[in-house]
C-alpha cells in the first residue's frame, strides 16, 4: 500500500508522538469538519505503522456497509493528505515559534496595528542585536524584522528622520552569507568539471565581503574561511584554524543541521582530494568527522549519523589511530540504534584487527556482520577477499572474488568508475594471488606492477603496491 499513494509515504515519516498530534487534530474539527475524511483516518489508525491492506480492503475496513469505490477512496485520501499537510504547517509552527512570531507581526500590519507590530519587530531585533549572528535563518530573520520596522518608520509621519543602514547591513549579512553558502554547495557537489568551477562568482563574492569587512559577522566569516578552503584556486590551510575556532566557539548558536553540512562539505572535499593523492588530506578529512564527535553532533543524526561513523572509524583506522578506535567502537556499541550498532561494530573491528595483521579475528568479526545495503556488503566482502589473500585460502579467495565481480555486473546504480575500480582490484588482486601462492604461476611483480600503472581507476591501489613490494622482496 505504502508505494500507491503520497498519503502513506507521508504518514511514515511520522514520529509516534506526532501521531497522537495528529490522531487528535484530525478527530477534532479543526482538522476536518469532513465525517467520511475522519473515518478514513480511523480505519488506517488500525493499520498503523506498516500500512499493509490493498485499497479495497481499506475501504471495506473503513465503510463496511457500502460497495467499493476506488474514485471515492482517491477523494478520500487527497482530502487526509492535505489535512496532513496543514497538521505539517502547525509542527513547524510548534517547533519554530519565531516563524508564528513573524507571522504575527504580518498580520497586524495588515491589520493596520503597525504600532503593536513594530513594538514586537523591535524588540526581537534588540534580542538579536545583543547577541553574534551566527545562523542563515537568524540573518534573514533580522533582515525581515529590520525591514518590518523601517516599513514602519516610513509610515510614521512623527518620525524626525528614518535609518536604512540597519537594513541594508543586515540585507548585505544575509544575501552575502546565503551566496557564499550556494557556492560551497556547488563546489563541493563534485559535478562540476574543474575548469566550470564558479571562479569569477567567487571573486566577486569574496571582494565583496572585503570591501565592506563583512567578515566581521560570524555567520559571513564561517562561510568566507568554509569557500576559502573548498575553492582550489583560493584553498589556504589557515582558513582552517579560523573556521574550526568559529565553530568551536559558536556551535551551541548555530543549527545543527548547519554545523554538520559544514563539516561534511569540508569532509566531502577532503576524501575527494584523498583519493586523488593531495598529501594530507587524509588527517583534514578526520579532523571533519572528529570535529562532529567534539561538538555532540555525531550520534542521534538518523541516516547522517550512521554514515558519518563509518567514515570516521574507517579514516582513523588508516591514521593508525588503533586504541582511540577501539574505545570509540564501544561507545558506538552503546549509542548508535540496535539495527546498526552491531554491524558497524564488528565492521570497524575487523578492519581494525586486519591493519594490526590479526587476520583470523578480523575474519571473526566480519563473519557477524548483517548486511542492510548494497554498498556495505561490498565493502565487508572487499575487505575479506583481502582477508583471504593475506591467509592464503585459495578456495574462499577465488570464490568471493568471482561474487563480487558479477555483484557489480548486476548492479545498475552504481557509477561505472565505482564499479571499474572494484572489478580492476579483484583482477590484479587474483593476479597478485597467483604470483604470491602458486610456485608455478606466470604472474610477476613486474607484470602486475605494469598493468597497475595503466589502470586509471583501482581502489586501495597502495596497498596493491605494498603487496607488489613484498613480493619482489620475496622473489629476490
Amino acid at each position: 500500500m505504502s508505494g500507491k499513494h503520497k498519503l502513506y509515504q507521508y504518514l511514515e515519516t511520522l514520529s509516534l508522538r506526532e501521531w497522537k498530534r495528529f490522531e487528535a487534530y484530525v478527530v477534532s474539527e479543526q482538522g476536518t469538519p469532513h465525517v467520511e475524511t475522519r473515518t478514513l483516518f480511523l480505519a488506517l489508525a488500525k493499520c498503523h505503522p506498516d500500512f499493509s491492506l490493498d485499497d479495497e480492503e481499506l475501504f471495506r475496513l473503513a465503510f463496511p456497509h457500502r460497495p467499493y469505490k476506488n474514485a471515492r477512496l482517491r477523494i478520500l485520501r487527497n482530502y487526509l493528505l492535505d489535512v496532513l499537510r496543514n497538521f505539517l504547517v502547525m509542527e513547524e509552527l510548534r517547533l519554530r515559534p519565531q516563524i508564528h512570531q513573524d507571522l504575527l507581526i504580518l498580520a497586524l500590519q495588515r491589520r493596520q496595528l503597525s504600532h503593536d507590530a513594530n513594538k514586537i519587530a523591535e524588540k526581537t531585533i534588540q534580542e538579536i542585536r545583543s547577541v553574534p549572528v551566527v545562523d542563515l535563518e537568524i540573518a534573514q530573520r533580522a533582515f525581515f524584522l529590520e525591514e518590518r520596522s523601517l516599513d514602519f518608520q516610513l509610515k510614521d509621519h512623527t518620525a524626525p528622520t528614518v535609518d536604512y543602514s540597519p537594513v541594508l547591513q543586515s540585507l548585505d549579512v544575509f544575501t552575502t552569507a546565503s551566496r557564499m553558502k550556494f557556492l560551497c554547495g556547488a563546489i563541493s557537489a563534485g559535478r562540476v568539471p574543474r575548469s566550470e568551477l564558479p571562479d569569477k562568482e567567487t571573486e566577486i563574492t569574496l571582494e565583496y565581503v572585503r570591501e565592506l569587512d563583512l567578515v566581521q559577522a560570524p555567520v559571513v566569516a564561517i562561510y568566507y574561511h568554509l569557500l576559502h578552503l573548498l575553492h582550489p584556486r583560493y584553498a589556504d590551510a589557515d582558513h582552517w584554524g579560523l573556521l574550526q575556532a568559529l565553530l568551536y566557539e559558536f556551535h551551541l548558536q548555530i543549527v545543527p543541521a548547519d554545523v554538520q553540512n559544514i563539516l561534511g562539505l569540508l569532509a566531502n572535499k577532503y576524501i575527494s582530494d584523498l583519493r586523488r593523492g593531495i598529501p594530507g588530506s587524509l588527517l583534514m578529512a578526520f579532523n571533519c568527522f572528529h570535529g562532529l564527535y567534539e561538538l555532540n553532533l555525531l550520534f542521534g543524526f538518523g541516516a547522517f549519523t550512521i554514515q558519518a561513523v563509518r567514515n570516521l572509524i574507517s579514516l582513523g583506522i588508516r591514521l593508525k589511530r588503533f586504541e582511540w578506535i577501539r574505545q570509540f567502537l564501544e561507545e558506538t556499541r552503546q549509542k548508535l540504534p540496535a539495527q546498526f550498532a552491531e554491524n558497524i561494530y564488528h565492521f570497524g573491528s575487523a578492519g581494525l584487527e586486519f591493519e594490526q595483521s590479526e587476520f583470523v579475528k578480523a575474519k571473526r568479526h566480519l563473519l557477524q556482520v548483517k548486511f542492510y545495503d548494497a554498498t556495505y556488503k561490498l565493502s565487508n566482502d572487499i575487505l575479506l577477499i583481502r582477508i583471504y589473500f593475506e591467509l592464503g585460502e585459495s578456495e574462499p579467495f577465488h570464490s568471493l572474488r568471482a561474487s563480487v565481480v558479477r555483484f557489480l555486473n548486476r548492479q545498475s546504480l552504481f557509477p561505472e568508475h565505482y564499479k571499474t575500480s572494484r572489478k580492476n582490484f579483484c583482477r590484479i588482486l587474483g593476479d597478485l594471488f597467483e604470483a604470491s601462492y602458486n610456485p608455478n604461476s606466470r604472474q610477476t611483480a613486474p607484470k602486475i606492477r605494469d598493468k597497475v600503472d595503466k589502470m586509471d581507476g583501482l581502489i586501495l591501489r597502495e596497498w596493491i603496491e605494498d603487496k607488489l613490494d613484498q613480493l619482489e622482496k620475496v622473489k629476490t
